[in-house]
């Protein structure tokens, strides 16, 4: 046929040229398949273990102290005390010793125990006065109990109020704790980078995230000095 002329491209390049071009067609959805599922899995990852305020467990019918402790009264008149959620997102998992016995008078700001990480430790103090009536022993042999359920099984200890109505006067509760414990986050998130700037710079990467998010438990790798620096800035 006039005008007509074949070309036969198993002759030429022009078969390497389709291949190529195939493979990038099935390529590129691929490609984009796996960075889509690996952005959702990191976005995933940082959504689970940054501390951030909405992570923060704060029941409303909880009474909270300045210095991170927690106390309620049950239908016997007895109270029940233990730490916040966001001490024990800061702190990671931790040992007790409890420094009170049951039977002993505790006067609010006593010490009744310290939370330890091998030479690390925090002291806690009772928002509240009392005679303590018992101490959770199940956190002596299972302290993760802390971390899983600061408020129910992760209890410290519990007492006989002496001065119930006029102690709690300066706890905070329902709205006011949830403000507060957010405000204790953000004051948190400022403090860290300048105690470890002083203490342990080297490993400012281990508690901040890319875009500086918090990582849950960011006390847990830190040295002992930043634990004082944290003692004296928000328990004390």
């Amino acid at each position: 046929m006039d005008g007509f002329s074949y070309i036969n491209i198993f002759a030429t390049k022009g078969i390497e040229y389709i291949i190529i071009i195939s493979f990038f067609i099935l390529l590129v959805p691929f490609w984009l398949m796996l960075n889509k599922k690996e952005e959702i899995k990191v976005k995933m990852t940082q959504a689970l273990t940054a501390l951030r305020e909405k992570l923060l467990v704060i029941p409303k019918g909880l009474l909270f102290g300045e210095n991170h402790t927690w106390t309620f009264m049950n239908k016997s008149g007895v109270a029940i005390i233990g730490v916040s959620d966001l001490l024990q997102k800061i702190t990671g998992e931790t040992h007790i010793e409890y420094l009170k016995s049951p039977d002993e008078s505790i006067v609010k700001g006593d010490a009744i125990a310290k939370l330890w990480n091998e030479s690390k430790y925090l002291t806690i103090t009772s928002p509240v006065s009392g005679k303590m009536t018992s101490i959770n022993s199940d956190l002596i042999t299972n302290p993760s109990l802390m971390n899983a359920d600061p408020y129910r099984k992760g209890w410290f200890i519990k007492m006989e109020p002496s001065h119930w109505l006029n102690e709690i006067s300066d706890l905070k509760v329902a709205e006011n704790a949830s403000t507060w414990m957010k405000s204790e986050l953000k004051r948190f998130k400022e403090f860290l980078p300048f105690s470890m700037s002083n203490h342990s710079p080297e490993l400012q990467s281990v508690a901040l995230q890319d875009g500086g998010e918090l990582m849950e438990y960011p006390l847990m790798e830190l040295s002992e000095p930043v634990w004082n620096d944290f003692q004296k800035s928000f328990l004390d």
